[in-house]
């Protein structure tokens, strides 16, 4: 279909081109060059370039209609908590957002190697119980000390719900007060907050 359009368009300009040579002559031989000359030009030239069309399209290796294999995407990898809840009675403190560039008492509730919908959930859980989570690129909070385990998903697209604490004592508190662990408690720079 693209090569016939190709022809096509090549067919158009040749008739073009010959009409206006055509119409350079005298007013009385317009007729005459167009009906004549000029139509035996262009059908000439028409014919010449759909075989040059038609050997291009030998030459060109078309493939065949098979159905492509994509190599899928590697699984997310999560690390942390998959579900937000306290446990019964537990009122620790809600965290805080922490101040652009100050060192805070981290807790990385969850983490994952991308965007992920465990990690979205998280994060819901987390808003619905008013903690003052955020839900970004760990980049974002480099870690200060102790190091991350390998466990976690660490490099490149690697995304966090983090809830940032005043203190030690805080953050201690809110993880005892939490029904699974989370990836990572330690302290973190906070380097994305508006």
């Amino acid at each position: 279909m693209k090569h016939a359009t190709v022809a096509t368009l090549a067919a158009m300009a040749l008739w073009s081109q010959a009409c206006t040579q055509s119409s350079q002559g005298s007013a009385g031989n317009v007729e005459s060059n167009t009906a004549s000359g000029a139509s035996a030009t262009v059908t000439a030239d028409v014919a010449a370039t759909s075989a040059v069309v038609e050997e291009q399209d030998a030459a060109v290796s078309v493939p065949d209609a098979s159905p492509v294999v994509v190599d899928a995407a590697p699984p997310v990898v999560h690390a942390g908590l998959r579900a937000v809840a306290l446990r019964p009675g537990q009122r620790p403190a809600r965290g805080t957002l922490g101040r652009h560039g100050s060192t805070a008492w981290t807790v990385l509730l969850a983490v994952s190697s991308g965007p992920s919908a465990e990690l979205s959930a998280v994060f819901d859980q987390a808003r619905a119980l008013q903690l003052a989570v955020s839900l970004g690129e760990l980049s974002c909070s480099p870690i200060v000390a102790p190091a991350l385990p390998e466990s976690v998903p660490q490099g490149s697209g690697a995304m966090a719900v983090v809830v940032n604490f005043r203190s030690e004592r805080e953050a201690r508190a809110f993880v005892a007060a939490l029904t699974e662990a989370p990836a990572w408690v330690g302290q973190a720079r906070v380097m994305c907050a508006d």
